[in-house]
């Protein structure tokens, strides 16, 4: 659970496929929560990054000056969330270890899961519930594995744009941070909590408060605007513009929903198959009750109805600034309020602080 204590925050920050977010957060006086400090947002060039790879680290690194510069963002020290390729994330049961035992064994239990050398990897867990003593004597651990490589581009283009990489953060946990400082009650369901980027999907499933799931599949916005611009003859940009609701060479969003639909049943499908392992393997105590939606897609027009018809639950788009406080006067309602889904796992990530 997050904690408000006296440290030095950092600034959250979320190198996406089509844009770079950052949030900057500082504790209300009292532990009463938080408040705004800093937000930002950059586009990328189409392709600067795919899949979560680093495809041209110029750009990146003039796009995250730029940031910075554009919105007064002083704070050099950075919590960053990864997600794509070469980072893996499983949750395993373990005999009973102390936190001791448990210290010494990870390694030997992460090459039993871990496809790759444990020399090309950076390891962390996280214990899911401690039993205790009179219960079944087992334990479940989340264990995350990120190649070292993949570290090492993302830290080079931070350090190269003159900030300081103080924390690696996953998408799945940046996210489930966001909703665990928004949204009083989310320990009363089992939530599959969805970011829909631009090129990946990430369902991290929540049961009792409890990350249980997580898994992701390239597929995202990016695969609706490709499929708009084969249909349409129509460059990046253009099938960008019609897939937002706007009318492109006298092509209008409703011309395009036909496509639009065959897309999202697809979505729905990957993310049905996700639903059915669940059920199948007894993962999950039941079936899911609630979805939060985040990520650029979020706000296409009619996904959460489309999703709440088709998989028969409550459907919401996570608002990352639900309880955060920001002054009206310094901050534009368009970032905390239309751009809202884009920054949950900024803000989830400047959650993190020095130390931590």
């Amino acid at each position: 659970m997050i904690k408000i204590k006296k440290s030095k925050q950092l600034v959250g920050l979320d190198i996406g496929s089509h844009s770079i977010k950052a949030v900057e957060l500082k504790p209300k006086r009292g532990n009463r929560g938080f408040e705004l400090s800093k937000i930002g947002y950059e586009t990328l060039p189409h392709e600067s990054i795919v899949e979560g790879v680093i495809m041209d680290s110029t750009v990146v690194i003039d796009t995250i000056h730029r940031l910075f510069e554009r919105n007064n963002i002083k704070n050099n020290n950075v919590a960053l969330s990864l997600s794509g390729s070469g980072v893996i994330i499983k949750k395993i049961s373990l005999p009973y270890l102390t936190p001791e035992e448990l210290e010494e064994s990870i390694l030997w239990e992460a090459k039993q899961h871990i496809a790759f050398p444990l020399d090309e990897v950076t390891i962390d867990y996280v214990i899911l519930e401690t039993p205790k003593v009179e219960e079944e004597r087992k334990m479940d651990v989340l264990l995350v594995a990120v190649k070292k490589d993949k570290i090492n581009s993302y830290r080079s283009v931070i350090t190269q744009a003159g900030k300081n990489l103080e924390v690696i953060e996953v998408d799945a946990f940046a996210l489930l941070n966001s909703l665990e400082i928004n949204y009083d009650d989310y320990r009363n369901w089992r939530i599959a909590l969805i970011n829909i980027g631009s090129d990946l999907t990430t369902i991290n499933v929540v049961e009792k408060g409890i990350p249980i799931f997580v898994r992701e599949f390239a597929m995202g916005g990016n695969y609706l605007t490709q499929n708009i611009q084969k249909e349409f003859n129509l460059n990046y940009e253009e099938a960008e513009q019609l897939k937002r609701g706007m009318t492109v060479k006298e092509i209008s969003y409703s011309d395009a929903k036909a496509v639009i639909d065959a897309n999202l049943r697809d979505l729905k499908d990957e993310i049905d198959k996700t639903f059915a392992f669940l059920d199948s393997q007894k993962i999950t105590k039941g079936k899911i009750e609630k979805i939060f939606l985040s990520g650029g897609t979020a706000k296409l027009t009619g996904i959460v109805d489309y999703f709440r018809d088709g998989f028969k639950v409550d459907v919401e788009v996570l608002n990352p600034f639900r309880n955060i406080d920001y002054d009206l006067k310094k901050f534009d309602p368009f970032y905390t309020v239309e751009m809202a889904p884009l920054f949950g796992i900024a803000l989830g990530s400047a959650l993190r602080r020095m130390g931590e």
